[in-house]
């Protein structure tokens, strides 16, 4: 599974106008760090050889850089998840969810290692890193916590999360905090 759908719902809404975006976070079975839905807006993920990466999770290993759209014009995009998850370790999303999509011990290490090598680049590429951010792993990564500028296109990763998301709500604020990570 990918989130380039939720790039190409994200991508129909602008089209159509849309001033603020408030997109539901949850049950996703995705697991790609917003790769897909960041391809769907226009950013190009590239190897050392300078070829694009587009396939699974795993060919992230291979990224040397990431390059952004010329052209990103978005509105105000809020981020409504239910898990207080970082994005990396043993509460993060593939530890945490992995193994209930299916994933095998040997799936669960490939993907944290393609996730946090992609964070990386990111974070290196956009002076950003929030990785350990709480709700980082929220609906396989694709929340953004405040502050974030609307007007910065480059300020989308968590670790190529959803752009100028300008709040990240909480909704199951009151459960238990154990109860808030999966």
């Amino acid at each position: 599974a990918t989130t380039f759908g939720v790039g190409e719902m994200l991508l129909a809404a602008i089209g159509r106008g849309a001033s603020e975006i408030i997109v539901g976070l949850g049950g996703s079975a995705t697991n790609d760090g917003g790769f897909g839905l960041a391809r769907a807006l226009g950013f190009r993920f590239l190897n050392r050889a300078g070829d694009e990466i587009s396939g699974a999770v795993p060919g992230l290993l291979d990224l040397a850089r990431i390059e952004s759209p010329n052209e990103l014009q978005l509105p105000s995009i809020t981020a409504a998840c239910d898990v207080s998850n970082p994005l990396l370790g043993p509460h993060g999303a593939t530890r945490t969810f992995g193994a209930q999509k299916g994933a095998s011990p040997e799936q669960l290490e490939i993907l944290e290692r393609s996730l946090a090598h992609f964070a990386q680049i990111a974070a290196r590429t956009f002076q950003r890193d929030h990785r350990d951010t709480l709700g980082a792993g929220a609906a396989d990564q694709l929340t953004r916590v405040p502050p974030l500028d609307a007007e910065d296109p480059e300020a989308v990763l968590v670790p190529v999360a959803l752009p100028a998301v300008e709040r990240l709500v909480a909704l199951l604020a009151r459960l238990h905090a154990g109860e808030m990570r999966g």
